[in-house]
């Protein structure tokens, strides 16, 4: 006998701590996954071994597994094309992609060709000033879910840059056809998932 499965994990939860940096501060902008340093950036003299990742950063995230995959830096203060091609990035990315966003130094000089991109996910920064600061969880195609924090202007980012944490979690469902939906859905545990399982019908 086969059954249809519906099979759906949750994740029992991503800790997303986030901090963004300025310029000539005694900082170190990072980005934590449960505790995990999985991206971090400095203004440049200031912190040894820890690279300066001007402009705007993205870290895209899988909420399932709560992992992060390879980041992409956009120098929006020293290209004038780094806004197009952060526009481009975000464009392209599938509906329900998660990503982390966090400016290093100077995030602004170059931006504005990014800013309706943007302001499509619910991130708003236009307001932000010169060396000003910024950090967002978002979800694409959810800006209702998205998480903002945002400081204007370079002074007061040296006292206490853009940063927040949050905690994120979520479900996703698939299908399978199998003869033992318990095996079928095991198959696809990995690291903070719980997996469920349900019968829809046999035949």
């Amino acid at each position: 006998m086969q059954f249809l499965c519906n099979c759906y994990v949750v994740t029992v939860g991503c800790s997303i701590e986030v901090m963004s940096y300025t310029c000539c501060a005694d900082q170190i902008g990072f980005v934590n996954i449960n505790g995990d340093r999985v991206w971090e950036g400095a203004y440049p003299g200031t912190k040894v071994g820890v690279p300066n990742n001007r402009g705007v950063n993205i870290i895209p995230i899988d909420p399932f597994t709560c992992t992060a995959q390879e980041s992409s830096t956009f120098d929006t203060w020293a290209w004038d094309t780094a806004a197009s091609e952060l526009k481009s990035y975000l464009r392209q990315l599938n509906n329900g992609a998660v990503i982390v966003g966090v400016s290093g130094d100077d995030p602004t000089t170059h931006l504005a060709n990014a800013l309706p991109a943007l302001e499509e996910l619910g991130v708003e920064v236009g307001d932000v000033k010169h060396r000003g600061t910024f950090a967002f969880l978002v979800q694409k195609g959810h800006p209702e879910n998205t998480v903002q924090h945002k400081v204007l202007t370079a002074a007061e980012s040296i006292a206490r840059p853009a940063q927040f944490d949050t905690v994120i979690s979520g479900t996703q469902n698939y299908v399978n056809s199998s003869s033992n939906c318990y095996e079928s859905c095991t198959s696809k545990i990995l690291k903070n998932r719980r997996v469920c399982c349900n019968k829809i019908f046999a035949w």
